[in-house]
């Protein structure tokens, strides 16, 4: 979460003053120990599931700035209402330490308006369903819809746009946004495949135009509050 910050002479810049963290992947890291810079040590606050702190520390981000939680528990910060989620995936530093962290998706009240952070996931019947129901539905949900070939490997931990759009039903939301897409080509689809699949399942499902949507890259879109 970025916040914008009057630095004089009517110049406003923009600064991360929030940071969640969906799991313990490595290459998900935003810093490596070695490079935990003063231009993030002195202001973020980080939210991450269960056994993720250490690292956090180890890397020079001082204790009280790092929030480590579980499923279901909450925090707050002025301004600020966050919770940790259910979601279907694994965590792992390393090759010998799968699930021995947690995951989580995010939940997130600020400015009037809700939004929930899907991170990686695969799908199931039960976690979304309860999500939407214990939130009473969220104004933007950001869902993954890429990395999902093979299926016969994928399928367990990482989504499809047809389950991504039945998730943005699942949890209420007025308006998603598809993400984990056209990064890295780590999956059999191709790079533009998860946008135009998107396309096709949300008119195939009668979704309105503009209610689960992708971005062009570096693209922003304003919503008043």
């Amino acid at each position: 979460l970025v916040s914008s910050v009057d630095v004089g002479s009517g110049v406003c810049e923009c600064r991360i003053c929030v940071v969640v963290r969906a799991r313990g992947r490595a290459s998900y890291t935003l810093f490596s120990s070695s490079a935990a810079s003063d231009e993030y040590k002195g202001q973020p606050i980080y939210f991450v599931p269960l056994k993720l702190a250490q690292w956090f520390k180890d890397a020079g981000i001082a204790p009280n700035q790092v929030h480590e939680m579980d499923w279901w528990d909450k925090a707050e910060e002025p301004g600020l209402q966050i919770q940790a989620m259910p979601s279907q995936h694994w965590s792992a530093r390393g090759l010998s330490d799968r699930f021995e962290s947690l995951w989580a998706s995010w939940y997130v009240q600020l400015g009037g308006r809700s939004l929930w952070f899907a991170g990686d996931t695969g799908y199931n019947e039960k976690q979304f369903k309860e999500i939407g129901d214990k939130t009473g539905g969220v104004d933007f949900a950001f869902i993954p819809i890429g990395g999902y070939l093979p299926r016969s490997f994928m399928s367990d931990f990482h989504i499809n746009p047809e389950e991504a759009v039945k998730i943005h039903r699942d949890v209420k939301a007025d308006v998603s946004f598809g993400m984990h897409w056209g990064t890295f080509p780590l999956t059999a689809e191709g790079p533009m495949a998860p946008v135009l699949e998107l396309a096709k399942q949300v008119k195939d499902y009668g979704l309105d135009e503009g209610e689960f949507i992708t971005l062009d890259l570096g693209e922003t879109i304003l919503y008043q509050p």
